[in-house]
């Protein structure tokens, strides 16, 4: 009886660099552009938050 060991399967190898440029690939996909606010849209967040301020959170 012929032992043979099977089909060889192909596993590459990765570099370093390619590893770390692969993970950058979805770091670089989940990144959100920062919104650029006017100044209406700024003055609306200030009044918010000092509304914020001035109505603290009721303790039970």
């Amino acid at each position: 009886m012929i032992r043979d060991r099977g089909k060889m399967k192909w596993q590459g190898f990765f570099m370093s660099e390619h590893t770390e440029l692969l993970k950058q690939i979805p770091a670089e996909y989940e990144k959100v552009k920062k919104p650029e606010l006017d100044e209406q849209k700024l003055q609306e967040i200030q009044i918010i938050t000092m509304e914020s301020l001035n109505y603290p959170l009721q303790s039970r």
